[in-house]
Parts: structure tokens; sequence; C-alpha cells
């Protein structure tokens, strides 16, 4: 028996690809606003984040690929703010919390959308994806206020940014 999967749902996981894309698009754009400014550290903290993101959207990819439907429409992407000249570690950080926040909500009515439809399986994959994007939001919470800490004492940033760059935190 072929896996069916709702037209609704299946339009609700695209978006929420989309989600995750915009992410990853955000994340290379912190980057590399950070590289440009002499960031190593926070520059590699958030390209690795941009690699995740780009395997979160991949993972649902292939999850709407096991039901052996093409996917005829783009992901729609959500409009994301760009770093800009004279933006702040601490204002990346919190929109990169925010962004994080906004994730979980996107997957909260993506499960909401499989429990109308009563794809138990959806129900069931969804659901753990999202106890990982809590785990995800508050990481990024933690990083936020970690680097708002350390925006408070004077060099406390370069010493955040060096730990980062060796890996830690």
């Amino acid at each position: 028996m072929a896996l069916t999967l709702h037209p609704e749902l299946l339009e609700a996981l695209t978006i929420h690809a989309g989600v995750e894309i915009g992410n990853a698009v955000f994340y290379l754009s912190a980057y590399s606003w950070a590289r440009a400014n002499g960031w190593e550290g926070f520059s590699k903290r958030w390209k690795n984040d941009a690699f995740d993101e780009f395997a979160h959207a991949q993972n649902f990819v292939k999850f709407i690929a096991r039901y052996n439907v093409a996917i005829n429409a783009e992901p729609k992407i959500r409009p994301m703010p760009e770093p800009e000249l004279g933006q702040t570690l601490l204002g990346l950080a919190a929109l990169a919390a925010a962004l994080e926040g906004m994730t979980e909500e996107s997957m909260r009515d993506l499960l909401r959308v499989a429990e109308g439809v009563g794809d138990g399986a959806a129900v069931e994959w969804i659901s753990g994806k999202l106890l990982d994007q809590q785990k995800e939001r508050k990481k990024a919470d933690d990083f936020a206020a970690r680097v708002q800490d350390a925006a408070v004492e004077p060099g406390c940033l370069v010493i955040l940014d060096r730990k980062l760059e060796r890996g830690g935190w």
C-alpha cells in the first residue's frame, strides 16, 4: 500500500522547510557579518548553525519524499532581516533567539495540521522534531543571555569570541 500525504500537510511541511532554509540564510548572513568584523568565534558558531538549519530543511524534504510526493512548489521563505552596518553581536544573538522561537511556533502549527488531518506517523515524527527544536531554542536563548552578560564588561566579548573559536561553549 502506497503512503499518502494529505495536501494540507504537504503544504505545511513545505512552508516549514522554508522556515528552516530562511533560518540558514540568516545564520549565513550573521556568519558573514561576524567574519567581516573580525569575530572569528562568533562567525564559526553561526556558520555551524547555518549548516544545522540546512540539515533541518533537508530532513523535512526527506520526510515528504518518503511519501513519493514531488514538491511542486518552492518553499516559502519568510523575509529575513540582514545584519547591517552598526549591528551588534548582542543584536544578532537576540535576533537568532527570536528566530528559533518563531521556528518552534511554526513547528507547533505544523503539528496541529498533522493532528488535524489524522496522520499519526507525521504527528510522531514532528513531535520528535519539536522536542529537538525546543532544545535548540533554549540553546539560542542561553547563548543570547551569555552574549548579553559578556557585553556588559569590557573585553568579555573578546574572551567569549576566543572560546567560541576554540569550539568552547
